[in-house]
């Protein structure tokens, strides 16, 4: 596999973890300022994670999942669902 292709996939993931975390976000009802203060994340990072500019650390799913009711492999596949063209509808994502 060529180093391209790698690129192309982790920017691939990184968009998809993006749009993830801002609909499991708005499906949790929590505007994006509320969620930079409830995480402690600066909301600049936040944005930039939202629009896939920014990796998400996995430290940061974590306590992004938690905030967002959802487990981080939940997080995840949202993220991967996207990826492969699927649908990810957070109210599959969400703890009872």
């Amino acid at each position: 596999m060529s180093d391209q292709w790698a690129l192309e996939l982790e920017e691939r993931i990184d968009h998809a973890l993006g749009r993830g975390l801002m609909s499991l976000r708005k499906h949790a009802g929590l505007s994006i300022t509320s969620l930079a203060e409830r995480s402690g994340c600066p909301l600049e990072e936040l944005i930039d994670h939202e629009e896939g500019t920014l990796p998400i650390p996995f430290s940061r799913v974590l306590i992004l999942a938690q905030l967002l009711g959802c487990s981080p492999m939940e997080f995840i596949t949202a993220a991967i669902e996207g990826i492969r063209g699927g649908s990810s509808r957070p109210e599959h994502f969400r703890h009872s």
